[in-house]
C-alpha cells in the first residue's frame, strides 16, 4: 500500500501502488497482511464499487486509524464474495515475451508464529525403510597368517577383517581403499569371505599404511551406514619368524636324526628354509659362536640327518626374504646317542661256563700276564746259536747273522714267546690267549727292552 487517508478516526481510502479496474454490479474487498504487537494477521475490508480504473480505493465501512491498512502492508485486490487461497511463491521461470511462470505451495499459517513458541518434533509421515548396520569391526591381521598360496607356490598379502555378525542374510561387503595420507582415489577391494563374519581382501602391498571403508550392501536392503579404518598398517612379511618348536634329537644309523613341528609361518613353508649350527660346547646359548653343518632344508620340511657329533646342536628358521627368527633353538648331547636304552632283559649263552685264562692271573680287576718264568737271560749276547731258553719250555730262540735281529720261534701250544734285536737294544716279549665267555679270543702282550753289551755291533 503506497498511501492512506484519515478523517482524524478512521481511515477513508487508501491508494495502491497499482491501478486495479472495477465493474459496475460487483462487489469488491482488500484483503491486508498487517503485523499487529509483533504478529501477522491478516485482515479483509469491504470497498465502495466505484466503475473505472484507478489506484484509489474507498472503503465501505472505514476501519478506525488503529485497525487500518497501514503504508507498506501488502495487500490483495478482489472480488468480495470469492474465495483467496494464501499461497507461497516457490519457483519463477521465465517464459517468452516478458511473461513468467510462477510455482506456488499453501502457505502454512503457523510458519510465521513458529519462533514465538516451541518447535515441534519433525515427522516426516513416513515410515523409516529397512537399512542394514554398519559393520563392527572386531579386529584386523594382516601378518603371515593370513596371507594366500597360490597354485604357483606364491605369498600374497591380504587383509582379515573380523567383524561382529549381523542377522541379515545374503548381506555382502564393500570394501574401497587408498593410501593414507594421499587424495587419490578409492579402490574396490576384491572381498574373500572366510568365515561368517570374516572377510579378507587382496591386493595390498607389506609395510603400506592404507585408510579403508567398510559397508554391507543388500539387493533388497538400503546400504548400511560407512564404517572408516584409518592409518592401518599392513604387517605382512616384515616380522621375523617364530623360532622352531619341539626340536629333538635321535641316532639313526651312526647319524643325528633332528626333528621339529612344522613351521607356523607361511612364509617359512613357502619360500623359507631352517639352518642348524653345532657346537662342541655342552653348554652353549649363542648362535654366532657355532659352526654351519653345511645342511638347510626347505622351511616345509620337519626332520634331517646331520653328522654325529656330541655337543649342541642349533636350528633356526628363515622367512622367503631372508629373515631369521629371533632365537634359535638347540639341543644337546654328551654321548654318540642321546636316547637312554631301557634293557628288557639279558640272556647268557653259557651259565655254567665262567671263562679260561692261559698263563694269566687277575689282579684288581685286570687281566695280567702270569712272568713267573720270564725274563730269565739277563743278556741276549750270553744266547748262543740253537739254544733254547729257559723262558719258556716251547719258544725256540734262533739267532741271525752277528749284530742283526733275533727271532725266537714259537713251539707248539700257547703262549708263544718272541725275540727281536734291531740297531743297540733288543726286545724280549710273550703273547698269551684269552677265551671271554662270549667265546671270543684276545691276545695279551707283553715285553721288556734289553740293551747289549757294548762290543755287539
Amino acid at each position: 500500500m503506497k498511501a492512506r487517508t484519515e478523517d482524524g478516526t478512521t481511515v477513508t481510502d487508501v491508494t495502491l501502488d497499482e491501478t486495479v479496474t472495477m465493474q459496475h454490479g460487483k462487489s469488491y474487498g482488500l484483503r491486508c497482511r498487517r503485523v499487529v504487537s509483533g504478529v501477522m494477521r491478516v485482515d479483509l475490508y469491504p470497498l465502495r464499487t466505484v466503475d473505472g480504473m484507478s489506484p484509489r480505493l474507498f472503503f465501505a465501512a472505514p476501519p478506525l486509524a488503529a485497525d487500518g491498512p497501514a503504508v507498506g502492508d501488502l495487500v490483495a485486490f478482489g472480488e468480495y464474495d470469492r474465495e483467496t487461497l494464501r499461497v507461497l511463491v516457490r519457483d519463477i521461470e521465465p517464459q517468452a515475451d516478458l511473461t513468467a511462470r510462477l510455482t506456488l505451495i499453501a502457505e502454512a499459517p503457523g510458519i510465521h508464529t513458529a519462533e514465538q513458541g516451541p518447535i515441534p518434533p519433525y515427522d516426516p509421515v513416513v515410515t523409516r525403510p529397512r537399512a542394514l548396520p554398519a559393520p563392527d569391526v572386531l579386529a584386523i591381521a594382516s601378518d603371515e597368517r593370513v596371507m594366500l598360496v597360490t597354485p604357483s607356490r606364491t605369498l600374497m598379502d591380504r587383509v582379515l577383517f573380523q567383524l561382529r555378525p549381523i542377522d541379515v542374510e545374503n548381506a555382502d561387503l564393500a570394501v574401497i581403499y587408498r593410501l593414507a595420507g594421499t587424495f587419490g582415489g578409492w579402490q574396490n577391494a576384491t572381498v574373500q569371505k572366510e568365515g561368517a563374519s570374516s572377510y579378507a581382501i587382496a591386493g595390498v602391498t607389506s609395510g603400506e599404511t592404507y585408510d579403508f571403508r567398510l559397508q554391507y550392501t543388500h539387493p533388497d536392503v538400503f546400504s548400511s551406514p560407512v564404517t572408516a579404518i584409518n592409518s592401518c598398517v599392513v604387517i605382512g612379511r616384515t616380522t621375523p619368524p617364530a623360532a622352531l618348536h619341539n626340536l629333538s634329537i635321535a641316532v639313526v644309523g651312526g647319524q643325528a636324526l633332528l626333528r621339529w613341528d612344522l613351521p607356523q609361518d607361511v612364509d617359512v613353508c613357502i619360500g623359507g628354509w631352517i639352518a642348524f649350527r653345532h657346537t662342541p660346547d655342552i653348554n652353549a646359548a649363542t648362535w654366532p659362536n657355532t659352526t654351519s653343518l653345511a645342511r638347510t632344508v626347505a622351511g616345509d620340511q620337519t626332520h634331517v640327518y646331520a653328522p654325529l657329533k656330541p655337543g649342541t646342536y642349533f636350528g633356526r628358521a628363515y622367512d622367503a626374504d631372508g629373515r631369521p627368527s629371533e632365537h634359535a633353538v638347540s639341543v644337546s648331547t654328551k654321548q654318540a646317542s642321546v636316547l637312554a636304552f631301557t634293557p628288557l632283559g639279558d640272556v647268557q649263552e653259557d651259565p655254567l661256563f665262567t671263562g679260561m685264562k692261559t698263563n694269566c692271573v687277575v689282579s684288581d680287576g685286570a687281566l695280567l700276564l702270569d712272568d713267573s718264568t720270564f725274563d730269565a737271560v739277563p743278556n741276549v749276547d750270553d744266547l748262543a746259536d740253537g739254544t733254547r731258553p729257559a723262558v719258556s719250555p716251547h719258544p725256540v730262540c734262533t739267532t741271525s747273522p752277528p749284530a742283526s735281529t733275533w727271532v725266537w720261534s714259537p713251539g707248539r701250544g700257547s703262549p708263544a714267546g718272541f725275540c727281536s734285536r734291531r740297531s743297540t737294544s733288543t726286545t724280549i716279549g710273550m703273547t698269551a690267549s684269552v677265551r671271554s665267555t662270549a667265546g671270543r679270543t684276545s691276545t695279551v702282550r707283553r715285553g721288556r727292552r734289553l740293551t747289549p753289551p757294548s762290543t755287539a755291533s
